[in-house]
């Protein structure tokens, strides 16, 4: 890349890392099922995710047996109305925040309860993959200075919910009941990290917002959640005038693979699954997505 174009790249990325806010140019849309609303209080920068009154039980159900094995679906109907309705009306009552450094994240507690849900949904995988199981690399990922956050929680507390889901990143697949506790109105219902930066460091070819993680809270999986985050971060991309969207997944996490793709990501160019001369032959446990916006 020539000295000019790479000097108009860096600018445009300096200028995405400069904005505040960016869910206020997205405000009054739809994204996936939610509408993105202001908050009516106008404190802190808040916003509400509010569910189409339109959104019944039984469509939840029917999100929910798209997303899950074909056995027993008829149990997991039968069992799990209320479960469903409950948990329409938790994700009616969603806050969401955008926070330009992880020091600005308040409550301050959200920060940890982070790095708890990364480890509930992504710990296997991760022990199971090349890279391990470091959290304290992933705490340093998150303090890094360019790291920026769109944090949901909740806005009102709610009894306890038998979950019947486990979800890694974004992975959502029918599992045993266990027992969720209480929720209150700080309480971590799903994050997303990410970053304004080059598509390549070494050879860059254009800016892109990357995805670094997205985490949702098992009591609010299968819900369309993390259909709306993507959306959001699309529309966040656009604004910033990224050309693409990158992220990383895991070939182990067939689920969260099959999700993205369903959204429309490809294996970028960048990936290694690309590079022929992958370091000591061994095929990499990876890939590179992308979508340009």
């Amino acid at each position: 890349m020539k000295a000019k174009e790479l000097k108009l790249l860096r600018k445009t990325i300096e200028k995405a890392d400069r904005l505040e806010n960016p869910l206020t140019q997205l405000c009054g849309r739809e994204y996936g099922n939610y509408s993105l609303l202001k908050s009516k209080d106008n404190a802190d920068d808040a916003f509400h995710l509010v569910l189409p009154k339109n959104v019944s039980t039984g469509e939840a159900q029917e999100s929910n047996l798209a997303n899950c094995d074909s056995k027993n679906n008829s149990n997991v109907v039968t069992d799990n109305k209320e479960l469903q309705q409950q948990q329409l009306e938790m994700s009616s009552a969603l806050t969401i925040r955008s926070f330009k450094t992880w020091q600005a994240i308040k409550p301050s507690h959200l920060f940890h309860d982070m790095l708890d849900l990364f480890q509930e949904n992504m710990a296997t995988l991760y022990e199971q993959s090349s890279w391990g199981l470091n959290l304290e690399e992933k705490k340093e990922e998150l303090q890094h200075r360019k790291a920026r956050f769109l944090i949901l929680t909740t806005t009102s507390t709610t009894p306890p919910l038998s979950s019947t889901e486990t979800h890694d990143n974004d992975r959502e697949t029918c599992a045993s009941s266990s027992s969720s506790p209480s929720l209150s109105s700080s309480s971590l219902a799903a994050f997303c990290h990410y970053r304004f930066e080059y598509d390549d460091d070494q050879y860059p070819t254009c800016a892109a917002l990357y995805l670094y993680e997205i985490q949702v809270s098992k009591t609010f999986q299968s819900l369309g959640i993390g259909k709306c985050l993507m959306e959001l971060l699309r529309g966040m991309a656009q604004q910033a005038s990224m050309f693409k969207i990158l992220l990383t997944v895991f070939h182990s996490n067939q689920q969260a693979m099959k999700f993205y793709q369903r959204l429309g990501y490809l294996v970028d160019e960048s990936s290694p699954s690309h590079d022929d001369k992958q370091e000591n032959g061994e095929k990499v446990d990876y890939e590179i997505l992308s979508k340009k916006v």
